[in-house]
């Protein structure tokens, strides 16, 4: 899919009460258990506002979904030490695409966690670590760019195509998600 085929007609405000309500007081009232509810109310919230090819977008998984898959694949990161991380993180991805419907189609992602593997280990932990965490902000676009060129979208290929400082703009007034 060519660059400019996405298109998002949302702006902060409409974000911010639903951010400052469900994702920081309720999750927080709740010692973060609603956290799972929270971002799948995000998700759908961000999906209605966006059209790929002109086809409208909707996110159908539920919070209690994210939290099942959060659990368990927490759990195994853990258990292994954070080695299992790029294969959680593929889950998490995995999900969200096949609850992200395009024009009536679930998305596809299509990558893997021994590809992740080499970027998760670069860009998420050695270079964050040696540089005290500065480099995670690049490497979360890294993350992000990679996600994106994985995934299908109504059977089509996207890019975020916006570049770093695009990447870093959003991640300052919003969060992509």
């Amino acid at each position: 899919m060519a660059r400019g085929n996405c298109n998002f007609s949302g702006n902060g405000g409409i974000f911010f009460s639903t951010v400052l309500i469900h994702l920081f007081i309720l999750s927080a009232i709740t010692l973060g258990l609603y956290l799972p509810w929270a971002w799948v109310r995000i998700f759908k919230l961000k999906a209605s506002h966006t059209t790929i090819q002109e086809k409208g977008v909707q996110f159908v998984g539920t919070g209690g979904q994210l939290l099942v898959l959060g659990l368990v694949q927490g759990l195994i990161t853990l258990i292994t030490l954070g080695l299992y991380g790029p294969w959680a993180i593929c889950k998490f991805f995995d999900w969200k695409a096949r609850n992200t419907i395009v024009g009536g189609t679930p998305s596809r992602f299509k990558g893997t966690g021994g590809g992740l593997f080499p970027l998760y280990l670069v860009h998420l932990v050695i270079l964050p670590v040696l540089t005290l965490g500065i480099y995670y902000v690049y490497g979360f676009y890294r993350l992000y760019a990679w996600k994106e060129e994985h995934t299908l979208y109504a059977g089509q290929k996207t890019s975020f195509g916006g570049g770093f400082l695009a990447f870093l703009k959003i991640s300052i007034i919003s969060r992509p998600v």
